[in-house]
């Protein structure tokens, strides 16, 4: 350790590569799907969802085929939002894990 101080304790530049080599090994999430991407197709099974169920409504009979796309699109949607808390988490991890780096350096 006494060595690495030595070698560091003068050299921002080294340090700040340290840094981002650190981040890049632990994993940064920060390129994670945006929240907003997964709100859009999120919306857009939604509509397609609602979609189903007007055109069911106009024809007035429930068919197995309607329950499948509705459970299909449904599916669609909440794995949507799993991955969307997923991403989201991911991010706030490499947020956390940089900030405890950035106090490290």
């Amino acid at each position: 350790m006494e060595a690495i101080h030595r070698i560091t304790s003068d050299d921002m530049e080294f340090m700040e590569n340290f840094r981002q080599n650190i981040i890049h090994v632990i994993g940064n999430y920060n390129t994670a799907k945006e929240s907003g991407e997964y709100e859009e197709k999120i919306k857009e099974k939604q509509e397609e969802m609602v979609a189903l169920i007007a055109e069911n409504a106009k024809t007035g009979s429930y068919t197995p085929e309607f329950d499948e796309r509705y459970r299909t699109i449904a599916e669609g949607i909440n794995a949507l939002k799993e991955a969307q808390k997923t991403a989201r988490n991911g991010w706030l991890t490499a947020m956390n894990r940089e900030s405890k780096i950035s106090t490290i350096t």
